[in-house]
């Protein structure tokens, strides 16, 4: 959704609109392989954090669901309980996003799941980066001998 069209929209309202979306639209698309692999590293103790171009208003509810703690996203303005229509900082995206992790990597390794391109930036700095997606492999992954995952 373009997020000028929420301007003047009540935080409960976007809110419960949120969960919708992750309910009806989100969780009967997800990758399940990837998910799964998510809910091992959740609960093996790892330090997972979630890094989405997408807002912080629906993927607040992915991250409860499956028991993630740490959330990097894009955030959506409210003033006074109401949505400006703009975002709060830049966005989560290309660049921003390792601007984002940097403070939180140290020496650690990273595992780094995308299905994006403009995740190349924050597929760089990972110590294992690997590509999801829905139908064949992708080949600017292939190219940068990126481990892939294909779900059909």
């Amino acid at each position: 959704m373009i997020l000028w069209q929420l301007k003047g929209v009540r935080y409960e309202t976007c809110d419960r609109l949120a969960q919708i979306y992750f309910e009806k639209e989100l969780m009967p698309n997800i990758y399940k392989p990837v998910v799964d692999k998510l809910k091992e590293y959740v609960d093996s103790g790892e330090n997972v954090y979630i890094l989405s171009g997408g807002y912080n208003i629906y993927i607040k509810y992915f991250a409860k669901y499956y028991g993630v703690k740490n959330i990097i996203c894009s955030k959506i303005a409210f003033k006074e309980n109401v949505c400006t229509g703009q975002m709060e900082g830049k966005d989560c995206m290309r660049e921003n996003k390792v601007d984002y992790i940097r403070p939180f990597l140290g020496e650690l390794p990273m595992v780094c799941y995308t299905d994006s391109i403009s995740d190349l930036p924050l597929l760089e700095i990972a110590s294992e980066p690997i590509v999801v997606s829905n139908s064949a492999l992708q080949d600017w992954a292939t190219k940068r001998n990126y481990k892939q995952i294909v779900v059909s």
